[in-house]
């Protein structure tokens, strides 16, 4: 048995009445609808059983960004199932314009939410295979915290307990696993994380082997032991990732595209690319600055320029750096950031324990 499913993450779904422009955004919020549209019609063609898009649907929860992505998906001839991301839960109660996160899953009834107000859901979206869509967004004042909460990991447990003979895919918006080195610790990084061993330990001993997540803005594959934490790019910066996957028993085979051109914007890419770049040079003077390199502000300014082309790498996947030119201490700090395997972008990742799943109904494309 072998099926087939496409991820998308971080969409960001702007109008243009709702487009909030500021000094030094890197973020293409303005071709989110076209960018959305083409991956849309490429996957038509692709063959896949259902498309997965772990979180930050809109710019910040515009209602009618969210009316109009529900009208794309809905008009799909798969199964699309999405959750919230921050950028989606930017208040517990909602008004007339924007959607409240209390809000969430009656809205979005039918794309993985069923008559519950629970932000998580266990849906079937084939025979043998149920997709676990988690909330891991907790407000805290004004701030948007990446955890799960008490209630949600002991029905987690639950679930994953009650159905010991299905493959699962996990769907979460913030990292399970570290895809950068010192992620978790690191004052830049550490929110786009979930900190907490418990959940990871619960997934793996259930047999969850393969997490979908978002937020994070690259392209990277983590493992840890049996478990994978594949996160996706967003649709709106460099380089306008998604991706396919086939599942047969015994591997998980990626492969990613991006949308590399769009009407008005034939060379996409180039100039996204020189958006992330132009905005990158304080963002790395302030990483030099922190533990454990804690450089002289004038030091790190100095440097910065050097490293100007050091996120893009890291959003692309599968990067590789050539830093020879950098004093000793910082070259071994960022060194440590070359990739390691599996590949980021296109890779076979093999898999354990997997049932032989039984033949599945209307949707499948794919058989062994």
């Amino acid at each position: 048995m072998r099926f087939r499913f496409a991820v998308l993450s971080d969409p960001h779904i702007t109008l243009d009445s709702t487009l909030v422009d500021y000094p030094g955004r890197a973020h293409f919020y303005e071709i989110s609808r076209q960018a959305l549209q083409a991956v849309l019609a490429d996957l038509r063609t692709a063959e896949i059983d259902f498309l997965l898009i772990p979180g930050d649907l809109t710019q910040n929860s515009e209602r009618v960004n969210h009316a109009w992505l529900r009208a794309e998906l809905a008009a799909l001839p798969f199964q699309a199932l999405v959750i919230p991301g921050n950028h989606d839960a930017r208040s517990p109660t909602g008004n007339s314009e924007v959607l409240g996160l209390e809000d969430f899953a009656h809205f979005w009834q039918n794309f993985g939410y069923s008559g519950s107000t629970k932000l998580y859901y266990n849906y079937e979206v084939l025979d043998g295979v149920r997709v676990l869509g988690l909330n891991s967004n907790q407000i805290q004042g004004a701030h948007v915290v990446g955890a799960i909460d008490a209630e949600q990991l002991a029905w987690l447990k639950i679930q994953l307990a009650s159905y010991p003979q299905v493959v699962w895919l996990v769907m979460v918006h913030h990292n399970v696993l570290e895809h950068l080195p010192g992620q978790a610790h690191n004052p830049m990084t550490a929110e786009y994380i979930i900190q907490s061993s418990e959940l990871v330990d619960t997934l793996r001993s259930h047999g969850a082997q393969v997490v979908l997540t978002g937020h994070l803005h690259i392209q990277d594959i983590a493992r840890q032991d049996n478990l994978y934490d594949i996160t996706t790019g967003s649709l709106v910066s460099y380089p306008h990732p998604y991706r396919l996957i086939d599942w047969q028993t015994g591997k998980l085979t990626v492969q990613s595209r991006q949308v590399s051109t769009l009407p008005g914007w034939p060379d996409l890419l180039e100039v996204s690319l020189e958006r992330m770049v132009r905005g990158s040079e304080r963002y790395m003077a302030r990483l030099l600055t922190l533990p454990p390199l804690n450089l002289p502000e004038a030091e790190a300014r100095h440097l910065a320029p050097q490293l100007r082309y050091f996120w893009s790498t890291i959003a692309a996947g599968d990067a590789r750096f050539d830093l020879r030119e950098l004093p000793a201490p910082v070259r071994r700090f960022f060194e440590r950031f070359n990739d390691a395997p599996p590949a980021d972008n296109d890779a076979v990742l093999p898999l354990s324990g997997h049932p032989e799943l039984a033949p599945s109904g209307a949707g499948v494309h794919h058989k062994d």
